[in-house]
């Protein structure tokens, strides 16, 4: 598996940004993959425009990137080495499948407007986003 998290939060609290973090630190302690650096966005400052440089900083391309790679892997096998997927010979034209989680604890749902954004970003690129969920 593989993942980037763009954590949200607001540098006045304690615990800034500590759901981005901890999401981030124990995705990869289970094994999966970091295809981008976290982002921070600050809702004290401009949540938006630091969503916008962490997304135009390289996302789509660390994406890409990753997509390829799962090409190449080809299919996933159990732990006993049986296919999970049956190879095929036809072309297969993966589709990047996107699931998008975040949490909120304040009820100005700055958390939600930049995940929209996100979301938007994604449809405008031709990517599906098949799950959001907070």
């Amino acid at each position: 598996q593989r993942f980037t998290v763009m954590g949200l939060g607001d540098m006045n609290y304690s615990k800034f940004n500590n759901m981005g973090q901890m999401t981030d630190q124990n995705l990869e302690r289970l094994g999966a993959t970091r295809i981008y650096h976290r982002g921070v966005g600050d809702d004290s400052q401009d949540i938006q425009a630091d969503f916008m440089k962490w997304k135009d900083g390289g996302l789509w391309a660390a994406l890409e990137k990753a997509i390829a790679q799962v090409r190449l892997e080809g299919p996933r096998t159990t732990a006993g080495g049986a296919a999970i997927a049956p190879v095929s010979t036809a072309p297969v034209v993966l589709k990047p499948e996107v699931h998008v989680f975040y949490g909120h604890e304040e009820a100005d749902g700055a958390a939600q407007d930049a995940c929209e954004v996100f979301v938007e970003c994604c449809k405008s690129s031709g990517v599906e986003v098949s799950l959001v969920q907070s």
